[in-house]
């Protein structure tokens, strides 16, 4: 069955996919020495099917009728097949053509390569309507296709002011014997979900959050040695010097948790809804470390009261992942109500949480698979396992606080709203320079096609305190403005010199900018 179509209007071609046209207008003309001419083209003959092994394709065959002096013996075949349409011409005589017109490819396209090994040093980037030569691809987000257009000449795809439309144009000389595609489009569908083997693919509406978050972590300067004065500190100043310029997010990282994510230890006297409390007050959301998959404490009494509630491995100890941690059976209703549930509507709406930090995400799946037969539903899939977990989270918290999944884990797709797409930067290098975020580098290379088309990036923190040399924070800084990823500082802020605050308020807030290669 050939998906592609021609209709043939004044002179000109739409070329329709399965109905709908994403070729539109395309119209030929050409040169030779001293001649321009502009071509009308018209039926030669009926049109016909060939069918072979490799599918059946439409052969639509028209002339080119010059409008005035021109070359008359020109034809033209359009073979419409299931997933590609060919513009193939037939010269006489060594000539120049052109063709060129507009192009349709869903409501949220976004132009892109999808071959980057080419140029693997370069990594594209936009915001808003932009050109770029490296481009011969239109990914349409919400449908998880592709439109790749080719040609034997010169191929360039513009993008128009709308942001949902573009121009195409192709050049290319002919001579007697030689049959060139003048221009080709071939269609790639279920491009992230088959092509790049990511079957739990759904486009991230950027309505939610039409910014990447921007914020800052205690985890990077403090440790599990943060105390509520320290986040207390960091508020006050945050809410003078860079809330005004977009960072929105004040996020607790681990040392808060006593016997349990919500019982707080004694370094935070006023506990966790009091601390929400204050950083809500001063205008700054806020956010939160947690492992809601486990208990943050390695000798919970838990074991002891609750054996029922936790994973085991195949020779029955009990599983630990993250920090040596106990993980819980989500599948366990009793565990789902009065641990996961509960931890989460009290964080989110009692306390009002906006901003939760989901962390050790990246294997989740690979610990249920390994402990698949201690769980209390063992009909679930590991994959169905670590899904119904997080549809759980997102029930309770709802679709507007901030999800983040760390790290990397495209099982979460759907889910998160953010995810960590790399490993740990390192505090402990920043004297040497831009060796300390080699990992933010190696994710966004890496990664980064995933950011605003399944969620926002999240590189990790970025560190601008003087132990780092000036010019490397710059770059750091650099790589983050000039990406738009998730923003997230984490420094001692008021003890952070004039200069280097500066660099974060010329990168504030993050804007979203999109990949072009995917």
């Amino acid at each position: 069955m050939s998906r592609w179509s021609i209709k043939l209007k004044d002179g000109a071609i739409d070329c329709l996919y399965c109905d709908q046209v994403v070729l539109e207008r395309l119209r030929l003309e050409g040169s030779s020495q001293d001649l321009n001419v502009k071509f009308s083209l018209e039926p030669f003959g009926e049109p016909y099917e060939v069918s072979t092994s490799a599918g059946t394709w439409r052969v639509h065959i028209l002339q080119l009728k010059p409008i005035g002096k021109g070359p008359t013996d020109v034809l033209l075949e359009v073979h419409c097949g299931s997933k590609r349409i060919a513009l193939r011409l037939y010269p006489r005589k060594p000539f120049i053509f052109r063709i060129r017109g507009n192009v349709y490819w869903g409501e949220e396209p976004y132009l892109c390569r999808i071959e980057p090994r080419r140029h693997e040093n370069v990594i594209q980037a936009a915001l808003g309507p932009v050109d770029s030569l490296l481009c011969d691809s239109i990914f349409d987000k919400r449908n998880d296709r592709v439109l790749r257009l080719s040609s034997w000449g010169d191929l360039r795809i513009h993008s128009v002011a709308d942001g949902r439309s573009f121009k195409a144009e192709a050049e290319i000389s002919t001579q007697f014997g030689v049959i060139p595609d003048i221009m080709a489009g071939e269609v790639i569908e279920h491009y992230i979900a088959e092509h790049m083997g990511m079957p739990y693919y759904k486009p991230y509406d950027l309505g939610r959050h039409p910014r990447p978050p921007a914020g800052w972590c205690s985890w990077y300067y403090y440790g599990r040695e943060i105390t509520e004065e320290d986040v207390v500190a960091n508020t006050d100043w945050i809410a003078e010097n860079l809330k005004p310029f977009g960072l929105e997010y004040v996020q607790l990282d681990d040392g808060y948790q006593g016997k349990t994510w919500l019982d707080w230890n004694e370094r935070f006297p006023r506990g966790g809804k009091w601390l929400a409390q204050y950083i809500r007050n001063k205008g700054l959301k806020p956010g939160i470390w947690l492992l809601p998959q486990a208990v943050g404490k390695t000798d919970t009494k838990l074991l002891e009261e609750k054996p029922n509630w936790f994973i085991k491995k195949p020779d029955g100890e009990v599983f630990r992942g993250f920090a040596r941690y106990p993980y819980v059976d989500p599948t366990n209703p009793e565990v789902k109500s009065e641990w996961i549930e509960k931890t989460m509507r009290i964080m989110a709406h009692e306390w009002g949480i906006e901003y939760f930090k989901l962390d050790g995400q990246g294997e989740m799946h690979q610990w249920y698979a390994l402990c698949r037969k201690s769980l209390y539903d063992q009909s679930l899939m590991p994959d169905e396992v670590y899904r119904s977990f997080l549809e759980i989270i997102r029930k309770v918290i709802g679709p507007k606080r901030i999800m983040l999944i760390c790290a990397t884990q495209w099982r979460a797709m759907g889910y998160g709203d953010t995810c960590r797409t790399g490993t740990d930067v390192s505090p402990s290098k920043l004297k040497e320079g831009v060796i300390c975020f080699l990992n933010a580098l190696r994710a966004t290379f890496s990664n980064y096609w995933m950011h605003t088309i399944v969620w926002y990036c999240d590189p990790d923190v970025i560190m601008v305190r003087p132990e780092l040399h000036y010019e490397a924070a710059k770059a750091w800084a650099s790589l983050l403005g000039l990406s738009g990823q998730v923003l997230m500082a984490s420094d001692n802020m008021p003890k952070l010199p004039p200069e280097r605050v500066e660099l974060l308020k010329r990168i504030l807030p993050p804007q979203p900018i999109r990949p072009m290669d995917l």
